[in-house]
């Protein structure tokens, strides 16, 4: 999967079809992300809308020298994981 910087560049501007496509592109890997950081599975849509929409909202951080954009929004899927988990978690 390669995101392209013009889709980047769109989500940006805030183009609603650029997020549409960045959303389609994403949705399967991080899902698939979400299954291994979290053991509440009625939370791992919550947990996926969250990280999409500060991915959405903090977009226009990333920067293109520090790395895949594919990595990037998979490292705030996992931030948003432990967190989630850091505060629902039972303590025994």
């Amino acid at each position: 999967m390669n995101i392209g910087k013009t889709c980047i560049q769109a989500c940006i501007n805030k183009e609603p079809s650029a997020q549409r496509e960045l959303y389609a592109q994403l949705l399967p890997y991080l899902n698939a992300l979400t299954f291994r950081y979290l053991n509440h599975t009625a939370s791992r849509s919550d947990v996926l809308q969250e990280s999409f929409v500060k991915i959405f909202t903090k977009i226009d951080h990333y920067k293109e020298d520090k790395g895949a954009f594919k990595s990037w929004a998979a490292q705030i899927l996992i931030n948003t994981c432990l967190d989630y988990n850091r505060k629902y978690s039972v303590e025994n």
